[in-house]
This record gives C-alpha cells, sequence and structure tokens, in this order.
C-alpha cells in the first residue's frame, strides 16, 4: 500500500489562505464570443436578461399588404356598383390600420388608402408609452359607407423587434396568403 501524499499547509508556505477555496465562478452565460440569449433577450454582465423596453416611443405605419378579397365568398366594397358583379379583382379595400396599446388602449391610426391591396403610410407619427410586458395590436380595416370591417389583425413581437427599430407582424388566421402590417419606431 503507497503512502499517502501530504501537501504542504497554506500557512507553512507563506500564503495566505483563499477565502474562496473550492468555490469557483461560473463562465459567463453570454458575451461577445458567445451570444446565446436569443432575439427577446439581451446579454447584460455575462447574463441573458429580458429586452426592456420601457419607453416613450414614436411609431409610424409604413405599409400592411392586404389579400384581394376579403374571403372566397365576398368582395370588397359592397356599396358601389362591384356587390352587382363578381370579384374580379376590380374593387379593391380602402384599407387603413388602427393601433392599440393592451387591446384597450387606442393609440392612433392611419389615413385611409383608397382601392389598394397594397397601401403605404408615411404618418402620422404616432406617440406611445411601453413598459414591459405590453402589447401592440395592428388592425387592418377595410372602409365603406355600410361601416369599417376589420380584414386582420396582428401583433408584432415587441422585446424581440424593438431594437432594430422595425415591427413587422402577420395573422396568424389567414391562409390565403402572406400578409403583414411594417412600421417603424424609435425612442423618444
Amino acid at each position: 500500500m503507497d503512502a499517502p501524499i501530504s501537501l504542504p499547509d497554506v500557512e507553512d508556505a507563506g500564503m495566505e489562505p483563499d477565502e474562496d477555496a473550492g468555490m469557483s465562478t461560473p463562465p459567463p452565460e453570454c458575451g461577445p464570443q458567445r451570444d446565446t440569449c436569443g432575439s427577446a433577450r439581451e446579454c447584460i454582465a455575462g447574463q441573458c436578461r429580458a429586452v426592456d423596453i420601457t419607453g416613450s416611443y414614436t411609431l409610424t405605419i409604413l405599409s400592411a399588404s392586404v389579400p384581394p378579397r376579403p374571403s372566397l365568398s365576398t368582395c370588397y366594397d359592397p356599396d358601389v356598383w362591384c356587390s352587382f358583379g363578381s370579384c374580379d379583382g376590380t374593387c379593391q379595400p380602402d384599407p387603413y390600420v388602427v393601433v392599440t396599446k393592451n387591446g384597450v388602449l387606442r393609440v392612433g391610426s392611419t389615413s385611409t388608402q383608397a382601392d389598394t391591396t397594397k397601401p403605404v403610410w408615411m404618418g402620422p407619427q404616432l406617440a406611445v408609452q411601453l413598459s414591459a410586458g405590453d402589447t401592440l395590436l395592428f388592425a387592418v380595416y377595410d372602409s365603406d359607407t355600410f361601416g369599417n370591417a376589420e380584414i386582420y389583425s396582428c401583433s408584432p413581437a415587441l422585446p424581440a423587434q424593438i431594437r432594430s427599430g422595425s415591427l413587422r407582424c402577420a395573422p396568424s388566421t389567414r391562409a390565403d396568403g402572406n400578409y403583414e402590417v411594417v412600421a417603424s419606431i424609435a425612442r423618444r
């Protein structure tokens, strides 16, 4: 049987005892060489934390893609001559977008763009105050004389997109094409 190996005592070697002996610092979760936080989280002091969206912003709806008809059996603009004929693509929607915060607070809306499935806006700039957990809803409507019918609505992933300065969302319920709302957002 081998004799046990003896190590010199720390005090005998002229060294101070280490108070953290036996404890090691875990490696950083993220950093310049290893960013594994994902799009809705950010790296702060080596740890992944939720993106803080708290602040005042200016939001501008830039565009929205709209389907050429609301459903397979209906046409847009039932108040005009199109309601008497077939949906042949000549009767286009008159879209506008309404923005709400947390499903209840109306932030604002765009103007109506007549007869188009690809409306584009350059304003207005909407002021919005955001906090952690807030959501925005972009609802696209068709304006006509009988009322305003919702075409679709969607919510952008704020924590994942807000740092890019661009918000995008698409409805999950429409299977008949790729439709989305695009907006710009900047801190005030």
